[in-house]
């Protein structure tokens, strides 16, 4: 397995195909939107984006499986970010399943259909919709925040977009584009616990696929098979699921 350099990503652009599970991860990789690491070998190539996703490409044959496993998922290396598998074909997650070391489970993607007007979601009383700007930015905290997906604020800011529901000029809810590519903006959607329940997300996400579609694009989303919230959001939003793919890390990552 070879690492590529920054220069030569877009060479590996040729083996993301159309399935409709995350590819707009490794295009925001190859189209220099977003960082991340690109492997190659023997007619296969994996990208690794900097929020941990990771995505192969190609022939995926024995000895590309076999160099995976070693690098990513066998605890043989220290990792500086989390390596998180999308396995579309089932195939890897079955070689691995018995490994007692490694987590299998299940990812669901939705996509927007193609000439559908988004909905209207008022806010409730004493809430304001705003564009995360770089200083709202460094207001919002959470476990799916734009510092999940972009390296630092000013790749956000020139690359990314969001919109984000606040309370008193607190960040409550927001929804932001988690990868970009030329073509598609996967979102990502969080609320503040206490704010849970009053639809600011939905706000949120609604303004995010507006966005989307004024900049010619396809919004997308994803979530974890068993995260039923993101789930209901997104049929309510309009979404309709089109996939769904096997995930593997390794136990001991976070």
């Amino acid at each position: 397995m070879n690492k590529l350099k920054p220069e030569d990503y877009r060479t590996a652009a040729r083996y993301i195909d159309n399935t409709d599970c995350g590819g707009v991860y490794a295009r925001s990789i190859t189209e220099n939107i977003q960082t991340g690491d690109v492997f190659t070998g023997s007619g296969s190539v994996l990208f690794w984006h900097y929020c941990g996703f990771a995505l192969v490409y190609g022939e995926c044959g024995d000895e590309f499986i076999s160099d995976i496993y070693d690098t990513f998922l066998s605890g043989k290396t220290v990792l500086p970010r989390r390596f998180l598998l999308f396995d579309r074909s089932g195939s890897i997650a079955e070689r691995y399943s018995a490994d007692p070391g490694i987590s299998v489970e299940w990812r669901l993607f939705f996509e927007y259909p193609e000439g559908r007007s988004p909905d209207g979601f008022p806010l409730p009383d004493g809430f304001e919709l705003r564009s995360i700007t770089k200083e709202l930015l460094g207001a919002i905290n959470g476990r799916i925040t734009p510092s999940f997906s972009w390296s630092n604020s000013d790749a956000f800011v020139s690359g990314g977009a969001g919109h984000c529901v606040t309370k008193n000029g607190v960040p409550a809810a927001w929804a932001f584009s988690a990868a970009v590519s030329s073509g598609e903006i996967d979102i990502g959607v969080e609320t503040v616990e206490e704010f849970r329940g009053l639809g600011l997300a939905s706000s949120a996400a609604n303004a995010m696929i507006r966005h989307t579609l004024s900049v010619g694009k396809r919004p997308v989303w994803a979530c974890h098979s068993g995260n039923e919230a993101s789930h209901r959001l997104a049929l309510k939003l309009g979404f309709v699921q089109t996939a769904e793919c096997a995930t593997i890390k390794q136990l001991v990552q976070s």
